[in-house]
């Protein structure tokens, strides 16, 4: 807090007029939620988020591998940051094996910078369930009765 006192002089009386003025020191980002490193598969959506405070409300710049992350050469990643909260994000819609590697979260305002950082790890897609039901392929009509065929509805869907 700053305190000023004008004095104004008016013939033989004197005005003290006195301010306080609150102000806030700056302080250098800081991460009070960090990131932690995730395993996601091929092909689904993943979002690394983190926290950053600092006064002024500092600037988020992300990296992977190394490379800043920017809309025009990683049309895949969505970042956002909220200086209200200090919420970041990145989002990768459709995550695949080139998307694994390190990723990092730069904060800067005029007090300082600091990062986090996280591991990105991308596993194969899930193998798909096996079918309890036959296709058309599968079923062989008997060769005693060609136009004995029965046919089992296995699902509701329309088609």
């Amino acid at each position: 807090m700053i305190r000023l006192i004008h004095k104004f002089c008016y013939s033989d009386t004197t005005l003290e007029i006195e301010t306080l003025c609150l102000y806030a020191a700056a302080a250098a980002p800081s991460f009070t939620t960090p990131l932690s490193s995730v395993s996601a598969r091929d092909g689904t959506e993943v979002t690394l988020s983190c926290v950053v405070v600092g006064q002024p409300a500092p600037s988020v710049t992300w990296y992977h591998n190394d490379r800043a992350v920017d809309r025009a050469t990683t049309p895949d990643f969505a970042v956002s940051h909220d200086p209200a909260t200090g919420r970041c994000r990145l989002t990768i819609a459709d995550c695949m094996a080139a998307d694994q590697g390190l990723f990092r979260c730069v904060a800067r305002n005029a007090a300082g910078s600091t990062e986090t950082r996280c591991q990105l790890t991308v596993l194969p897609a899930a193998a798909a369930a096996p079918s309890d039901s036959m296709t058309s392929s599968q079923v062989a009509p008997s060769t005693n009765h060609p136009s004995d065929l029965s046919v089992a509805l296995a699902s509701a869907r329309r088609i």
